[in-house]
């Protein structure tokens, strides 16, 4: 069996196939594209020339599937469309021109499916997860493999970049606003869960952006954890607007060149708040939780 889930997040959306059994499922095919819808909003709401960009890609994503003969498959988005205040409209308007209903995920229901994701990646028992997209972060703590608290920030890598960065990478009075403005939606939270937490779950483009700059770089051998005193390291790495911080990114992620020092601020104040030593980074998240929730429980229980 095989099925498609398309991710339409703030910066990119993605295409992943799925083959799967009653036993177990794997993915098969990936496809992304960099779309960057957020940075298309005006006074709150995406303009139709936008949306158009959006169809067009829904629409290759679709033969991409025709070609692979898949006829399964589902569209869901995050805060890109779930943030604006025409979300209604688009999702009529992508469905007469495509036939493709997207769904609106909720920001409990993505920390949610985000957690049961990175479940496939790791024993996740007692911690704090980050799902840090391009427009919005959540936040889910747990204790005992079960999740206890779950928060959202309306800020991610490219809503920060738009905001606050003048140019392709913050400078420094730029990255003082926005750790700033990250600490002051924490405090907006009203997060009470006091414990230790050394360890951090991070998912997402930012954070895996993140580790393979490190790799790169040689700052660190293993592949799936970064030592959170490495992160100070790397801003200063990449702390200027010129061709040696532009080559580092280009060589690694290319498509991130705007968006992965406004993403490194978010977990290095994420961390410092939490008093985390170590982040896991997780190759799954909302894509496979979604996919496991929606499709692969549900054919093992038929």
């Amino acid at each position: 069996m095989l099925y498609g889930v398309i991710d339409i997040g703030s910066n990119t959306v993605r295409m992943n196939v799925y083959s799967y059994n009653k036993e177990r499922f794997k993915k098969i095919f990936s496809e992304k594209e960099t779309l960057g819808l957020i940075a298309y909003v005006k006074k709150n709401k995406l303009p139709k020339h936008a949306i158009n960009k959006l169809v067009h890609l829904l629409e290759r994503m679709q033969k991409d599937l025709n070609v692979l003969n898949i006829t399964d498959f589902t569209a869901f988005t995050t805060a890109s469309i779930r943030n604006v205040k025409n979300s209604e409209e688009i999702v009529k308007y992508v469905k007469d021109k495509t036939g493709i209903e997207i769904q609106i995920l909720p920001s409990e229901d993505e920390a949610e499916l985000s957690y049961i994701g990175a479940q496939q990646d790791y024993d996740l028992k007692d911690g704090v997860l980050i799902d840090s997209g391009g427009g919005s972060t959540e936040i889910i703590i747990f204790e005992h493999g079960d999740v206890l608290e779950e928060y959202s920030m309306p800020i991610g890598s490219l809503n920060l970049f738009n905001e606050y960065v003048s140019q392709i990478v913050p400078n420094k009075d730029e990255k003082i606003k926005i750790e700033e403005r990250i600490l002051k939606e924490i405090k907006k939270l009203n997060i009470k869960y006091d414990k230790e937490i050394p360890c951090m779950c991070g998912v997402g483009g930012s954070i895996r952006a993140i580790n393979n700059i490190l790799i790169d770089l040689d700052l660190k051998d293993k592949k799936d954890s970064i030592d959170v005193n490495l992160l100070p390291s790397l801003e200063e790495d990449l702390s200027y607007n010129d061709r040696s911080t532009y080559d580092i990114i280009l060589h690694t992620k290319p498509s991130r060149i705007h968006t992965v020092v406004p993403g490194l601020l978010i977990f290095k104040v994420l961390t410092r708040y939490f008093n985390c030593k170590e982040i896991h980074v997780s190759k799954c998240g909302v894509r496979e939780g979604f996919f496991i929730e929606n499709v692969f429980k549900k054919y093992q229980d038929n």
